[in-house]
């Protein structure tokens, strides 16, 4: 059933790059996340239902940085983070063109978590379902992740491709 997920993959890109933005009464950028987040729910469902278990990982081997790719993800965003602020205690933090309100940091929170729920849980299974069972894991992966820089595009970025800006 993995061609399900890359249909949904698919709609959810056509849905939150040209179907919301094209409606002006729809707030689509408070609509994303619930439709990213409605994705990862399916995901979910469709994983259990194959009883495919995609929030755990069985330790394949051992890292050199935490006990699993989570440990080591946390470990090195948060290494990214320091040099980030250190940086900016240097070189000046600079006037940011964002809103930083509360609300508008925990609306982003949110933005961006849904995001990384919905195409890491697609991506973990679409991996699971090809990459373990095919000959050609190399070439399943590669195409897992062409599929998901192309879903990081915006349309008109790919209008744009050819004309050298």
């Amino acid at each position: 059933m993995w061609y399900i997920v890359i249909i949904l993959l698919t709609i959810t890109y056509l849905l939150i790059n040209i179907l919301l933005p094209s409606i002006h009464q729809l707030d689509s950028y408070r609509l994303t996340p619930l439709v990213w987040f409605i994705f990862a729910i399916i995901v979910l469902l469709i994983a259990q239902h194959q009883e495919i278990n995609i929030i755990r990982y069985k330790k394949t081997r051992k890292w050199t940085l935490g006990s699993s790719p989570i440990h080591a993800g946390l470990l090195i965003g948060g290494f990214q983070i320091a040099l980030l602020i250190i940086i900016g205690l240097f070189a000046g933090f600079g006037k940011n063109p964002y809103t930083v309100s509360i609300t508008t940091l925990f609306f982003n929170i949110i933005f961006v978590t849904t995001f990384l729920l919905g195409t890491e849980l697609s991506r973990t299974y679409l991996i699971k379902q090809t990459a373990y069972k095919r000959k050609n894991t190399t070439i399943a992966l590669t195409l897992i992740t062409l599929i998901y820089v192309l879903i990081r595009l915006q349309p008109s970025d790919l209008s744009l491709a050819g004309e050298g800006r």
